[in-house]
């Protein structure tokens, strides 16, 4: 006979027994290029995370209409993000839009309504629609229109019915909905507005909600759609929250130009987090667009999200930028760095750069080192500890707390610490031991990983020695 047996169990009646085992680990890689919005906007799903990627640059108005969310969203992508975690916020008063379809012909059911199509999703968004045949096919076709563009259309059979195949075509169309009223033989509709839609309220509490959301999702980067303090606020102490909790990302603001210059450096000094990222003022596109405030916070942020942690943002050039909202002098750019400024500047072919890729981190607490203050160093090193946590988090419970067991803990962050070593983040000879000071007990182990991360060469110190005489003559 056969049958399963568990580890040293000694079985009574001769036979085949077996157990399985699993071997090995996952090691993690990185987490990157996810860019996390919360917005407000006249469409789409609500309080809800909707995943987006470079390929929906085009359609972003079908996904959620129109509003300062959307053009953040686009500027996030557009900045490198590959990612975006959307979150349309607001309460749940909203209204969605709708029309009712009335019946053709004659007698009784004349007029009468048969069919109610309404939207999805709350919101003022304006649509109308058409009923009528569709000639190549021989059916009928409900088209609903977004301005003079066909948003939805679908073909139904035409007969005694068609409220029911109405209905019925409708019923997995991700935007509308039809609810049949009565039987009956649709009348033709000439370009009929749906009408009722409102925005729901939105408030502070409501940006709120959406970092409870976004709780449950990973991403580097988490920006919105507005300059509002409160909303600022709120997502600082977000980023402050998540990594006590474990998801490790940055936050990017972008001040106004409204504002004084002096207003704006004392507000990045205040912040002084290695995880918030403030933009002194941002610069004029080569269209006319005025990136100030969340619209350049937005494109900052896709770039922030986007780049790999082995490479630094400093001197990138910003895509389409023309020139600077306020040019500044060296000594201002100095001294606002100097209070965690992120400063735009011109290259030498006048070309509008980040001057110096830094959060607003100044002062570095007792556990901290100068490193924190570099966005590349910070997001290299938040890479790093998210890796080995998420892979060690596989191993609780599964391995015993033995030399073999801690052993398997050490390998596989060494692992991954020789990964980021090859992929030019981290230097040569990182490494990992058990604490010495804390030797492992009961339940308990605790390790030591000695880090040496890569910084970008940054400052380029020359020094030309000349001589007046024709030759190199020794001194």
């Amino acid at each position: 006979m056969a049958g399963t047996f568990l580890l040293g169990e000694r079985k009574t009646r001769p036979g085949v027994y077996y157990r399985r085992e699993r071997r090995g680990y996952t090691v993690e890689g990185a987490t990157n290029g996810i860019l996390a919005v919360i917005f407000q906007s006249n469409w789409g799903e609500l309080n809800k995370v909707v995943d987006l990627d470079q390929t929906d640059l085009n359609n972003l108005s079908d996904l959620f209409g129109e509003g300062n969310g959307v053009d953040a969203i686009r500027e996030g992508l557009l900045g490198g993000a590959t990612t975006v975690r959307a979150i349309r916020v607001g309460s749940d008063t909203g209204t969605a839009s709708k029309i009712t379809l009335k019946a053709v012909g004659t007698g009784e059911t004349a007029g009468s309504n048969v069919v109610e199509v309404s939207a999805n999703f709350p919101g003022n968004r304006s649509f109308t629609a058409s009923v009528r045949d569709d000639l190549p096919t021989g059916k009928r076709k409900l088209e609903i229109y977004d301005d003079t563009d066909i948003f939805v259309k679908v073909l139904f059979t035409k007969g005694d019915d068609e409220a029911q195949a109405l209905v019925d075509a409708l019923a997995n169309n991700k935007y509308f909905t039809a609810r049949k009223l009565a039987a009956g033989t649709l009348a033709d509709v000439t370009q009929g507005a749906l009408t009722g839609g409102t925005n729901p309220t939105v408030a502070n509490s409501h940006y709120e909600k959406g970092t409870n959301i976004l709780e449950r999702y990973r991403w580097n980067c988490v920006i919105s759609d507005t300059d509002d303090t409160g909303v600022r606020q709120i997502l600082n102490e977000f980023v402050k929250q998540s990594y006590e909790t474990g998801h490790l990302g940055m936050t990017c603001f972008a001040g106004l130009s409204t504002e004084t210059l002096e207003a704006r450096m004392d507000y990045a000094a205040s912040c002084n987090d290695e995880k918030i990222v403030y933009l002194l003022s941002g610069w004029v596109g080569n269209d006319g667009t005025v990136y100030d405030g969340w619209r350049a916070a937005a494109r900052i942020g896709g770039m922030i999200a986007g780049c790999e942690s082995n490479v630094s943002l400093t001197h990138d050039v910003i895509s389409n930028a023309l020139e600077l909202i306020e040019p500044l002098s060296n000594g201002e750019i100095i001294r606002a760095e100097q209070k965690g400024c992120l400063v735009l500047s011109l290259n030498a072919d006048n070309q509008v750069q980040i001057d110096n890729a830094i959060n607003t981190l100044i002062t570095e607490g007792a556990l901290m080192d100068a490193g924190w203050k570099k966005i590349r160093r910070t997001k290299c090193r938040f890479e790093l500890m998210d890796r080995i946590n998420r892979t060690h988090d596989r191993l609780v419970g599964l391995v015993n707390n033995d030399a073999n067991g801690r052993a398997t803990v050490i390998a596989a962050a060494q692992r991954i610490i020789n990964e980021m070593i090859a992929e030019n983040k981290l230097v040569f000879g990182s490494y990992v031991e058990e604490d010495p000071g804390h030797p492992a007990e009961g339940d308990s182990a605790y390790f030591l990983l000695h880090i040496l991360d890569l910084d970008s060469l940054e400052k380029i110190y020359l020094t030309y020695i000349f001589r007046y005489n024709q030759t190199f003559d020794e001194e």
